[in-house]
């Protein structure tokens, strides 16, 4: 019998951790949480827009699709996928922690304005790191919320890529015997709160997620 493996994103057919997994073990991936769209005035006049994630992508351009004279940031490859997905790609696409991504955004962004269009519940990693070396101005263009209700069936790996999603499942489920991996030190630090062990992917990255659990298949 397969092990199985629940990863909280929604993977795509294309996904490297689908594609390596799929003969390997049962894969279940899904979000914990639910998103909704808020609406927002017109933007000040920046140097870069900076996207946190894919979903912040999504609801930009939403109901905005006139941008292609400011140069574009992301987090990682695939919040630039999300991006080619409308037509554009980023200037500048980061690799690693937030700590390293704000390092190296900050060799073309220093002293220039900055928007970051994120969640109501943003951790603002690269706008608290980078403080005041940059002007930075922020949106907020969605919420996301944990689901109260959900069906979840047995998983041997729990593999959670936010905090807020590691709550969404204890919040239902004790943890039993089941291995779990993060992304990030926010979602290691969320589950050492909760007393649990997990394992931190060394890179917020698909291939260091995947390897992580083919560590632990």
């Amino acid at each position: 019998m397969l092990p199985s493996v629940f990863i909280s994103r929604n993977l795509s057919k294309e996904s490297i951790i689908y594609e390596r997994l799929k003969e390997r073990a049962y894969l279940i991936s899904f979000s914990l949480l639910e998103f909704n769209a808020i609406e927002f005035e017109v933007i000040p006049e920046v140097d870069f827009i900076f996207f946190y994630s894919k979903k912040a992508v999504h609801y930009f351009f939403k109901n905005n699709r006139n941008f292609k004279d400011v140069p574009f940031a992301c987090m990682g490859k695939g919040t630039n996928s999300a991006l080619m997905d409308f037509g554009y790609t980023a200037s500048f696409i980061g690799a690693g922690n937030p700590e390293e991504v704000a390092k190296q955004f900050l060799k073309i962004a220093k002293g220039k304005k900055v928007l970051f269009p994120k969640a109501k519940q943003s951790r603002n990693s690269i706008e608290n790191i980078l403080e005041d070396q940059i002007e930075s101005h922020s949106i907020v263009i969605y919420e996301n919320r944990k689901k109260t209700q959900f069906d979840f069936p047995n998983a041997n790996i729990l593999v959670f890529t936010s905090p807020l999603n590691a709550e969404a499942y204890f919040d239902l489920y004790a943890h039993q015997e089941e291995k779990i991996i993060v992304i990030g030190k926010a979602t290691a630090s969320k589950l050492n709160e909760l007393g649990i062990d997990c394992q931190m992917a060394k890179n917020p990255t698909e291939e260091e997620l995947l390897n992580s659990i083919l560590q632990n298949l």
